[in-house]
């Protein structure tokens, strides 16, 4: 069974591959370590069989690897939503939380957890929660920084950061809003939104 630390690093390793080639530096950065701690390790997961590395094609996880990534992933999003819907945390208070819950891997737990919740398909964030088996609802690519002027529903967000969390909080926008698009400011692509009678400027 891959230890806590191996699993922050397939999970990283997968988030990464999403957007482009995983190199040593960019794991590194992603995690707080040094290039030469993240190069240790990877080296650890190479010979577990959990991911491969190349310096052409960067850190590449085996199926094996991607299948524990997504058990890390799936167990993350379940507790992010058991905790705000039954436990009334906000969405930009339980990431800290739920990364310390998904390294609980006792058998069964998770499907137990998927069942009570109504087999969800989206965490609070609107990130799709993998399947038992592995797969993955559609996600939304487009971000409204990407759009013109016009009337959109919020489905997901492009960042969990806790400050972008926050800031989305303090503005009372929710995943399901209905937002009107003003206007993109030129000089620093500041949006202008109008949220039902409010009128709000969301920074990058």
């Amino acid at each position: 069974m891959p230890t806590l630390t191996q699993e922050n690093y397939l999970k990283a390793i997968w988030h990464l591959a999403s957007e482009g080639k995983v190199t040593l530096q960019r794991l590194a950065s992603h995690l707080g370590v040094s290039p030469a701690s993240s190069l240790a390790m990877v080296r650890k997961l190479a010979a577990a069989k959990l991911a491969g590395y190349q310096r052409q094609s960067g850190v590449r996880l085996t199926a094996k690897g991607r299948t524990v990534a997504l058990d890390v992933v799936r167990r993350h999003r379940l507790w992010e939503l058991f905790l705000t819907t039954k436990l009334g945390y906000r969405w930009d208070e339980v990431h800290r939380i739920a990364e310390e819950l998904e390294h609980i891997n006792i058998p069964d737990l998770a499907d137990r957890l998927d069942a009570f919740l109504g087999f969800p398909t989206y965490d609070p964030h609107g990130d799709p929660i993998p399947q038992r088996d592995g797969t993955l609802p559609p996600q939304s690519k487009q971000t409204l920084a990407e759009q013109q002027p016009g009337r959109y529903q919020i489905v997901g967000l492009k960042s969990t950061h806790e400050r972008v969390l926050a800031q989305l909080v303090h503005v009372k926008l929710a995943l399901g809003e209905v937002v009107e698009l003003r206007e993109r400011l030129p000089y620093d692509g500041t949006l202008v939104l109008q949220i039902g009678r409010r009128r709000q400027h969301l920074s990058k």
